[in-house]
């Protein structure tokens, strides 16, 4: 153990300088080839942020070290009371913006100091408290905020040691630690939907709540991904109070839908299908034909038909809608009556464009 612990000091002061040096006083750029380096992922609205020192498999005279950094330059120092500060110089430091969990154990917000204890079969990663340290040399395990166990794994080579974000949802992001040919990899957490609310009530009592908008925006999100509607009807309420147009009188159909009030969703939907212009219904069911809600669709090309027949928009709706349930002879019949009523160049060119798909 002994013997161990003294070449485990003798890494730290490696990967901390690589080479003798004398003193480094000033904020100039690191000696010893190991560049600092920072990678950020988001996560919804929600961020993490690793800054770490980035050290070489190759050493600064040229030496390849390939097959001896694990267990050699980095030794596995199971109980060890220095852990290894995953990079070199300064701690490398993990940022949450927000609550988060991490392989499953909940860590607030803030910034820590990453540390590991590696092994040949299983490592452990801290997060420290203190983040803000040279290297591992007053680490504390009294200031740990978390410790979890990870197994190494074999990766694809990596010169320098560098921090990726292998995996991204919008719920969560899988970190890895990569060198030479092994990763280490935990994952992150953070519950984004609450993090976006959270955000959104801070928003709307600023400038913001005088604007139909933002009011809106927030209520739309809640129906796009069927989440808080009780209190996204509270918010669309209020954009209907400030301006009510076709937008968001669309957004409370949809919102009362969702929410299992069919009755007074068709109505308002009616309502707002009377109040629209042509190029807002028909922005409004091509998103529905996105979605693949083609009843849907076509109830609303057919009602901008009834209002707005001789437009553009109107036309080129009906065409879209035809061709999606491959009903040639009409989408060709909604493309002529397009090209009678198309005012510009570029509008021509759309419809001629789809009656070339249509007919091929």
């Amino acid at each position: 153990m002994k013997n161990n612990f003294f070449a485990y000091i003798t890494l730290t002061l490696l990967t901390a300088f690589s080479a003798p040096m004398p003193a480094q006083y000033l904020d100039a750029p690191p000696d010893g080839g190991s560049q600092r380096a920072a990678v950020v992922q988001y996560v919804g609205i929600a961020s993490v942020v690793i800054e770490y020192g980035s050290p070489r498999v190759t050493a600064k005279e040229g030496t390849s070290r390939r097959g001896k950094v694990w267990g050699e330059l980095v030794p596995y120092n199971q109980g060890i009371p220095i852990p290894w500060r995953g990079g070199a110089n300064a701690n490398t430091k993990i940022t949450f913006t927000h609550d988060a969990k991490v392989n499953g154990n909940v860590l607030k917000a803030g910034a820590y100091g990453l540390h590991f204890i590696p092994s040949a079969t299983d490592w452990v990663v801290i997060f420290s408290n203190v983040s803000d340290a040279f290297g591992s040399f007053t680490y504390s395990e009294k200031e740990d905020a978390l410790r979890i166990s990870v197994r190494p794994e074999p990766s694809e080579y990596h010169e320098w040691l560098t921090y990726e974000f292998v995996e991204r949802t919008p719920f969560h992001t899988l970190v890895s630690m990569k060198w030479e040919d092994l990763k280490v990899s935990f994952k992150i957490e953070f519950d984004s939907h609450e993090i976006t609310f959270g955000s959104f009530r801070k928003q709307l009592r600023g400038r913001e709540q005088f604007s139909w908008e933002p009011w809106n925006e927030a209520a739309k999100y809640c129906l796009d991904n069927d989440v808080n509607l009780p209190e996204a009807l509270t918010w669309i309420d209020r954009s209907l109070g400030i301006n009510a147009n076709f937008t968001n009188t669309m957004t409370k159909a949809g919102l009362l839908k969702e929410s299992g009030h069919t009755i007074q969703s068709d109505s308002i939907f009616e309502v707002a299908l009377s109040i629209g212009n042509a190029q807002e219904i028909y922005v409004y069911g091509r998103d529905l034909l996105s979605d693949k809600k083609l009843d849907q669709a076509k109830k609303v090309f057919l009602a901008n038909e009834a209002r707005f027949g001789n437009t553009w928009h109107a036309q080129l709706g009906l065409t879209r809608y035809f061709i999606a349930i491959s009903d040639t002879k009409k989408a060709l019949e909604s493309i002529e009556k397009g090209l009678k009523v198309a005012q510009t160049e570029r509008q021509r060119k759309i419809l001629n464009d789809l009656k070339a798909k249509v007919v091929n």
